[in-house]
């Protein structure tokens, strides 16, 4: 008998050394198709929101991120931590239970006092599910690290009268509505901005997915100057406008990640 305790009692110990399961929660993600969808059909659409989550002791750090990867508040740190099969996600007032199902986490009660605006629900290869109180979702979208060379025409030509190029190499943005500023300053060539889109149409829409680079003027962030696309699973894409050029190259190898083409509606 006593020889049976003591096996539990290991089994126990070893169950609760496992790490908690958090790796669908790391990445960058937006929700830019789902207001750029919601804003086409008419439908109320949420603010823009992007978040940045990375790995840190013990637990996870939440960042807060603009459209260029820059921070909009002060990181959120939390703990994380295994109960049985449970993930637990720790804000310390507040503790968020996980289960691991279908590739991916679920939402599975809370611990304690949690009077967050919102709390991620559900955490997969799609991306992750943040819920609101009144029950509307937000669809924030996992994205794809990309690098890109850019070249803008420099305002004056080169002393013999040739085109002169301010070049850019190591260009960091991610395919979820990244967007990257090249040119400007001292650069002598005007300021141009690149932005990506790996498009999953709406509901109902017979259109192919596709990958998209749009180029920008600063003063006109919601109107491509112009565009160029490829299929998903291209390894890269570029354009050509004679005043500017680009090429993109993901950084990651293989397919995007599984695409749930289903829109959340607020």
């Amino acid at each position: 008998m006593r020889r049976q305790t003591l096996l539990i009692l290991l089994l126990s110990a070893s169950a609760s050394a496992k790490p908690p399961m958090v790796t669908p929660l790391i990445g960058t993600f937006t929700n830019e198709e789902q207001v750029y969808f919601d804003k086409e059909a008419g439908r109320p659409a949420m603010p823009w929101f992007s978040m940045k989550i990375t790995p840190r002791e013990g637990g996870l750090m939440i960042d807060e991120i603009d459209a260029y990867g820059k921070p909009t508040s002060d990181g959120h740190p939390l703990k994380t931590s295994r109960d049985g099969k449970m993930t637990i996600l720790d804000y310390g007032a507040c503790q968020r239970l996980y289960t691991f199902k279908n590739g991916g986490l679920v939402g599975a009660g809370t611990r304690g006092k949690c009077s967050a605006p919102a709390s991620i629900t559900a955490a997969n290869d799609h991306g992750l599910t943040l819920t609101f109180p009144d029950g509307r979702k937000m669809d924030l979208r996992r994205s794809r690290p990309v690098t890109c060379w850019v070249a803008v025409r420099k305002d004056k030509n080169k002393e013999d009268g040739s085109e002169d190029w301010h070049f850019e190499r190591g260009v960091k943005l991610h395919d979820q509505g990244g967007r990257a500023s090249v040119g400007g300053g001292n650069s002598g060539a005007q300021p141009v901005v690149i932005r990506i889109r790996n498009v999953t149409w709406d509901v109902g829409s017979t259109n192919n997915p596709v990958v998209t680079l749009y180029v920008h003027k600063p003063d006109k962030p919601d109107r491509a100057e112009s565009y160029s696309w490829a299929a998903p699973d291209s390894a890269r894409i570029g354009i050509n406008l004679r005043w500017m050029q680009a090429g993109c190259n993901y950084d990651e190898k293989g397919p995007p990640s599984k695409l749930n083409t289903q829109n959340f509606r607020g």
